[in-house]
């Protein structure tokens, strides 16, 4: 599998191709763009702004982006919302898998992280009741 980081200035369609390409040779069939908020937020902005320029294509359909034409063929978009940089084309089983492995903390979003930080704060507060 190829790495699900993408930097936010990385994120681009031509970097959308590049991964779909890969998984195709590599004998996979990807059906899906798992794309966290933070970097489809950033791919909206770029479509707006490409299309600004091309009368081919209504801005007002770039609002949201439901799929993208690549070489592979046509993959939906699945927002990903407890993670920040991440960008994985693959199949659903495959997300399914990596999430399963576990996912380092470095990667989580912020609220996450607030997520994570709140139950462990309840925990020891919990335990130090139970100890008191």
């Amino acid at each position: 599998m190829s790495c699900h980081w993408c930097d936010t200035a990385d994120i681009c369609m031509d970097e959308i191709e590049r991964r779909s390409n890969e998984e195709v040779e590599n004998g996979n069939f990807p059906t899906l763009i798992f794309i966290s908020g933070d970097l489809y937020a950033e791919l909206q902005k770029l479509m707006v702004s490409q299309t600004r320029y091309s009368s081919a294509l209504p801005s007002a359909s770039m609002n949201t982006i439901m799929s993208i034409n690549v070489s592979a063929g046509s993959l939906n978009i699945q927002l990903v919302k407890r993670l920040r940089n991440f960008l994985m084309i693959s199949r659903k089983e495959d997300f399914e898998a990596f999430i399963a492995a576990g996912v380092d903390p470095i990667f989580w979003d912020d609220q996450e992280r607030a997520r994570i930080d709140k139950a462990f704060e309840d925990l020891v507060i919990l335990t130090g009741e139970e100890n008191g």
